[in-house]
């Protein structure tokens, strides 16, 4: 996982290829991408091919284009329609996400932070992701492993 902090009128297209050079230092190597439909892109897809990475991000309903039948497409803003290999993968991959991110506002406090810098974003995200990681990593050599997204049972 890779994180970026910018300001909020960032397009987000505009760092993918700063999080990919960020995330793929050392021995990391990453075979799949997921994104939302913002990230569809001509420029994104070739920063994830020039990288050998496949991605599922879905492509929008745009008027006037026939998107292909074998890419996902967003159906409303949530929902997405296509192969349904591709409908588990961005389901799972998401899922996680979405997992992570309500965490960090309801358990890691993120909702109540006064932002004051990107400096304190960075530690404080940082510091979330790292105890995240314990967490995961506790449950598991405890043996209980359906703990491992369970902050609160740690607390």
């Amino acid at each position: 996982m890779g994180h970026v902090e910018a300001p909020a009128n960032v397009n987000e297209k505009d760092l993918v290829e700063q999080v990919l050079n960020d995330a793929l230092g050392g021995d990391v190597e990453v075979e799949l991408v997921a994104g939302d439909s913002q990230l569809e892109s001509d420029r994104v897809f070739k920063a994830h091919e020039a990288r050998k990475i496949t991605h599922v991000i879905p492509w929008r309903k745009l008027k006037g284009r026939i998107n292909p039948p074998d890419v996902l497409t967003v159906k409303d803003k949530i929902t997405v329609e296509g192969p349904e290999h591709l409908k588990i993968i961005y389901g799972r991959l998401r899922a996680t996400a979405e997992w992570f991110i309500s965490t960090l506002k309801t358990q890691l406090g993120y909702d109540n932070l006064t932002w004051k810098g990107l400096e304190n974003a960075s530690i404080h995200t940082c510091l979330a992701v790292s105890l995240i990681y314990a967490v995961t990593i506790a449950a598991i050599k405890m043996g209980k492993t359906e703990k491992a997204r369970s902050i609160a049972y740690f607390k």
